[in-house]
C-alpha cells in the first residue's frame, strides 16, 4: 500500500473491527474496505462475507484468537455488542478488558470506541457497562478515541417492531435523536485515519423528535395498524430522559438521513436490518403448518372463507379477470422434468411486481429457488384461470426486502387477512415473501 498522510498520522493501514458482522461492524467493515484499508473482521463466527476484509475468529468473552487477530494490526475499531444484561458485562466490560491487553502487547497504535450519548445520566445496566467499557480504554496503555453516537435507525425500529405484536405500539414521552449506522461508521473510519484524540466525539441524527412522532412514522412506513399509546416514565430514568440526555443537539458531527427516509430507504430495499416484515412469534426454521397436507388443506379453505369476507377489490376500472384484480392469482411453478405445478394465493400486484406471502417449505418455494420460472394468471378460489397466463421470473425476497410485499398485501386485503396471517404467526411456522417479475410483452 502507499502511504499517505492526514494530519500527520498515517492513512493506510491495518484496521480490526470487533463485532465485524454486527450492523454497525458491517457499516465500519464496507467503510473501511472502500476507502482501501486492509481490514480484519473480528467475530465468533462470519454470517456473511464481505468483500475487501478477513474474518478472524475471536471470542471476547475468552480472549481466544485475539492474538493472532491483531497481528501487525496498527489500529483497533470496537463496535462489538450484546444486549443481553449478563452477556453486557461479559463482553463490553470483560471483553474490554482482554482486548486491550491483547492491542497492547500487539503494538496497536490507536484503539477507537463505539459508545453512546448520555450514558452518565440514565441509571440503565447496560449504559453502566458502557461507562466501565469506556474508563478500562481511557486509563489503558493505548492511545485512543471515542466516538459517542445516539440511537440508531435500526435500534428504533426493532423496539417498535417488538412492541407492535399485541396491535399496542407503546410510546414512551421523551425525545430521540435517531442516527443512520453508516453515518456513524464513516465517523469510526475517520477517527481511525486521524491521530488519536483522547478524546469523546459525539455524532447524533439530524432530528430530535417525541417517541410518539417516531412511532406514527414506523406505523406509516411498515403498514402496521397498531394503536400508538404515549406512556409516562417516573423515577430517575423518566426525569433524565425527559431532560433529553439521549439527546445531543450540538453535538460535532449530525447525519443526514432521517428516520422515516431510513424506513423509505429500506422499504426499497436500498439498506436496513435484515428483520422480517411480520416478526410472528419466533418461527422456527424448517416449521410446517400442522397436520402436513390436511393442514394446508384447512389453510386454504379458511382463506377462501377470509376471501368471502373481504371487500371487492375490482375497483380498479379494469376488467375483473385481469392480473391483480381478483382475490386470487394462479401461481404456476415447473418441476425438473417441466410439469406445470399450478396453485391458487392472495397476491398484491405493485408497479409490475406480484408479492406472495407463503410457507417457506412449500413446493413452489422450492422450485422458484431452483430455477426462477412461472408464470401467473387471474383465478377464482378454487384455482379456476379467468384469462391466459403471463410468464413471470420469481425469487424468494431477502429480509430487507420483505416490509415493500407486507405493505403491498397488506393494502391490498385489509384487516381480515391480517387476522388470518397473525393465526398463522402464531404457528410458528417459517414463512417467507415471494416476489415475481412479470415479462415484458411479446413485440
Amino acid at each position: 500500500m502507499t502511504a499517505t498522510t492526514n494530519g500527520g498520522y498515517i492513512r493506510d493501514v491495518v484496521v480490526a473491527v470487533t463485532g465485524g458482522t454486527g450492523t454497525l461492524g458491517t457499516c465500519v467493515v464496507r467503510e473501511l474496505a472502500d476507502r482501501g484499508h486492509a481490514v480484519r473482521q473480528l467475530s465468533r463466527r462470519a454470517d456473511r462475507e464481505i468483500p475487501g476484509s478477513v474474518h478472524y475468529p475471536v471470542d471476547l468473552t475468552t480472549g481466544a484468537g485475539l492474538e493472532e487477530a491483531l497481528g501487525a494490526v496498527e489500529v483497533v475499531i470496537d463496535a462489538a455488542n450484546s444486549m443481553s444484561p449478563r452477556g453486557a458485562r461479559e463482553v463490553l466490560v470483560g471483553g474490554t478488558e482482554r482486548l486491550t491487553a491483547a492491542a497492547h502487547a500487539a503494538g496497536v497504535r490507536h484503539h477507537v470506541l463505539c459508545s453512546i450519548v448520555g450514558i452518565e445520566e440514565v441509571p440503565y445496566p447496560y449504559y453502566r457497562a458502557k461507562i466501565d467499557q469506556e474508563r478500562i480504554l481511557t486509563s489503558g496503555r493505548t492511545p485512543w478515541s471515542i466516538v459517542r453516537a445516539t440511537q440508531f435507525h435500526a435500534l428504533v425500529d426493532m423496539l417498535f417492531t417488538l412492541t407492535a405484536r399485541g396491535r399496542v405500539l407503546p410510546a414512551p414521552d421523551f425525545e430521540l435523536q435517531p442516527v443512520d449506522a453508516r453515518t456513524v461508521a464513516r465517523a469510526l473510519a475517520d477517527a481511525a485515519e486521524s491521530p488519536p484524540s483522547k478524546a469523546r466525539l459525539e455524532i447524533a441524527g439530524p432530528e430530535v423528535l417525541r417517541t410518539r412522532e417516531l412511532a406514527y412514522q414506523w406505523r406509516r412506513s411498515t403498514g402496521r395498524r397498531a394503536l400508538v399509546v404515549p406512556l409516562p416514565i417516573a423515577g430517575r430514568t423518566g426525569r433524565a430522559l425527559q431532560r433529553g440526555a439521549l439527546t445531543a443537539p450540538s453535538a460535532a458531527a449530525l447525519g443526514t438521513v432521517t428516520f422515516e427516509q431510513w424506513l423509505e430507504a429500506r422499504g426499497r430495499g436500498a439498506t436496513g436490518p435484515r428483520q422480517p416484515a411480520r416478526p410472528g412469534a419466533r418461527p422456527r426454521p424448517g416449521r410446517r403448518l400442522p397436520g402436513g397436507r390436511s393442514g394446508a388443506h384447512v389453510s386454504v379453505l379458511l382463506q377462501r372463507a377470509v376471501t368471502r369476507a373481504l371487500p371487492s377489490p375490482g375497483d380498479s376500472g379494469r376488467r375483473p379477470n385481469e392480473l391483480g384484480d381478483t382475490p386470487y392469482t394462479l401461481l404456476t411453478t415447473f418441476r425438473r422434468d417441466g410439469t406445470p405445478v399450478a396453485v391458487p394465493v392472495w397476491a398484491a400486484l405493485s408497479r409490475g411486481r406480484l408479492y406472495v406471502r407463503s410457507e417457506r417449505a412449500t413446493g413452489k418455494v422450492k422450485r422458484l429457488v431452483r430455477d426462477g420460472r412461472a408464470e401467473v394468471a387471474p383465478c377464482n378460489a378454487f384455482g379456476r384461470a379467468l384469462a391466459p397466463g403471463t410468464p413471470a421470473r420469481g425469487r424468494v425476497l431477502p429480509a430487507e426486502e420483505e416490509a415493500t410485499a407486507e405493505r403491498a398485501l397488506s393494502s391490498r386485503y385489509g384487516p381480515l387477512r391480517e387476522a388470518f396471517e397473525r393465526s398463522v404467526d402464531l404457528m410458528r411456522v417459517e414463512m417467507c415473501y415471494l416476489e415475481l417479475t412479470l415479462a415484458p410483452p411479446a413485440p
